[in-house]
């Protein structure tokens, strides 16, 4: 795949997002994580794929961290917040967006997974044993390009098949 450079949409000491322009009328959205420890910000990889050869319009937001934020306790930062101003989920779908969404399947995981709503345009799945590393785990098998190509197209049943047995998909309770 041809590297492809995103540009900037907006920056700050905190977070960055970045956008490309395609050639279809189609949004691919894309959230990160906090990334690894040792980064400041996370690999724009997910850029590439879901552009699908300049096809789509991307829009991706990374979050960047300082050596600090590495070292202390999310506890401690939770703990200073006095006020969380984020909606609830639920009314935060559109019923004209299609959403697919993958977790990492355990209990530390629970808090994050258990709020999102069900709906026939949600497609959330939860992988075995990833933890906060599901990204890296598409990665590593070799299913970031096939997850991201049938999740694009709308089809859930080639998603899930893809992934089933190497990611140990399965839907939340």
């Amino acid at each position: 795949m041809a590297r492809i450079t995103p540009q900037p949409f907006y920056a700050s000491d905190r977070a960055k997002a970045t956008y490309l322009t395609g050639r279809e009328p189609r949004l691919v959205v894309s959230f990160t994580g906090v990334g690894k420890p040792d980064t400041r910000v996370q690999d724009e990889e997910f850029v590439g794929y879901g552009s699908q050869d300049g096809r789509n319009h991307v829009f991706a937001q990374l979050v960047q961290r300082s050596h600090g934020f590495c070292r202390r306790n999310w506890r401690e930062y939770r703990d200073m917040i006095a006020a969380f101003t984020c909606l609830p989920l639920e009314t935060t779908i559109s019923p004209d967006c299609r959403y697919f969404i993958l977790h990492g399947g355990g209990d530390v995981e629970r808090p994050h997974w258990s709020r999102f709503p069900k709906g026939g345009n949600i497609h959330h799945y939860l992988v075995g044993g990833a933890g906060h590393g599901v990204g890296r785990r598409l990665k590593s098998s070799g299913l970031i390009k096939p997850a991201t190509h049938f999740a694009i197209a709308g089809r859930p049943r080639a998603f899930r098949m893809a992934l089933k047995d190497g990611m140990r998909l399965h839907r939340p309770k």
